[in-house]
């Protein structure tokens, strides 16, 4: 896939995504746009690897690895948001009803 085509195909997903909600199929799973979103995060949040960035010298770098470990921070709050369940969500108002 040449690139032009490949960022066409990534906005069409994110907006279809973010901007019309298109973001599970009718029997729930999550849409192919959505599915292509988070993959797209995922590998730009480096999901599935250290946050821990090591410098040319050996050393750990701070900076580096907290801007690391932001980037994957994001990506996790929404994978929660998508994976809370209904029940996750009525335990959630159920403790919160006295407030």
């Amino acid at each position: 896939m040449n690139l032009f085509r490949k960022f066409h195909k990534l906005r069409e997903a994110f907006r279809a995504t973010f901007w019309h909600g298109r973001w599970r199929r009718a029997d729930g799973e999550l849409s192919e746009e959505t599915r292509a979103v988070l993959a797209d995060l995922k590998a730009f949040c480096g999901a599935e690897q250290t946050s821990i960035v090591v410098a040319k010298d050996g050393r750990i770098d701070p900076l580096a690895t907290t801007y690391a470990e932001g980037k994957r921070a994001v990506l996790l709050r929404i994978q929660s948001y998508l994976n809370l369940s209904d029940e996750q969500l009525l335990a959630i108002r159920g403790a919160n009803e006295d407030e």
